[in-house]
């Protein structure tokens, strides 16, 4: 039991890609407009979607990733603990307020305007909801190709001590 409590801690860890350690407000120096804009792209871009199912999908990609074998039973526990964690400690409401700090960092009021009207189109939608119906399956390939990695990675290293 010691042992996957330490693969939960390690996986929990390792996927928190944002960080949650905001404050429940954005910066008082971003403009309500631009707060908007940004929520307007988070909304159109399916930024929480994005980020739950990515979420889940890397911690159930990471355990299956585990160099031991979990039974099924425990595995599934060890999912519904992961998730009520990563719910409790970074819940998207919490992740947006920093993420929204980064955006207004990272975009100007007119390049959101842009961006908004790009994807504010019925086709761009469709590509979008299709990219969170691969979120789970891309995590899979990238973890097995991590899998193969890791070993010749390992080799080379010790051929170069």
């Amino acid at each position: 039991m010691r042992i996957l409590l330490s693969i939960l801690l390690y996986l929990s860890t390792s996927i928190c890609l944002w960080s949650a350690e905001g404050e429940d407000k954005p910066a008082a120096e971003i403009s309500a407009e631009k707060i908007a804009k940004i929520e307007k792209l988070f909304e159109l871009s399916h930024a929480q979607e994005k980020f739950e199912v990515g979420q889940k999908a890397g911690f159930k990609a990471g355990l299956d990733m585990t160099p031991m074998p979990i039974p099924a039973a425990q595995k599934q526990k060890i999912i519904k603990i992961g998730t009520e964690v990563m719910n409790e400690v970074m819940p998207w409401k919490k992740v947006k307020v920093d993420m929204i700090k980064v955006y207004a960092k990272a975009y100007t009021e007119e390049e959101l305007d842009g961006v908004i009207a790009i994807l504010d189109n019925k086709d761009v939608q469709v590509m979008l909801k299709k990219e969170i119906e691969v979120i789970g399956p891309s995590l899979k390939v990238g973890m097995e190709y991590g899998q193969k990695l890791t070993p010749l990675i390992m080799q080379r290293m010790n051929e170069v001590e």
